[in-house]
């Protein structure tokens, strides 16, 4: 992976298509000088896959009590004074 910005000849190109443009990062790759990002570890992306999984889920269950409550209210049913039996 490379940081774009820091990829001076492509980004001071005047031609700007997608054949000269890989060309040059070839080119730079081949002398090293291409620079390149961070790139997080195992451990910190797996951390980060789980966050977002838990987002998700957070928000699907926010969606289902959300709908519940609106066929509730749209039934005219009071969830308070509902007992189980």
């Amino acid at each position: 992976m490379a940081i774009p910005r820091k990829a001076r000849l492509i980004a001071e190109a005047t031609i700007k298509t997608d054949e000269p443009d890989a060309k040059r990062l070839i080119d730079l790759e081949k002398v090293g000088l291409l620079p390149e990002s961070w790139i997080p570890s195992r451990e910190i992306r797996d951390i980060r896959h789980l966050s977002r999984y838990r987002c998700y889920l957070v928000q699907i269950r926010t969606k289902i009590k959300s709908r519940i409550h609106y066929e509730l209210n749209r039934e005219d049913i009071n969830v308070k004074t509902l007992t189980y039996e």
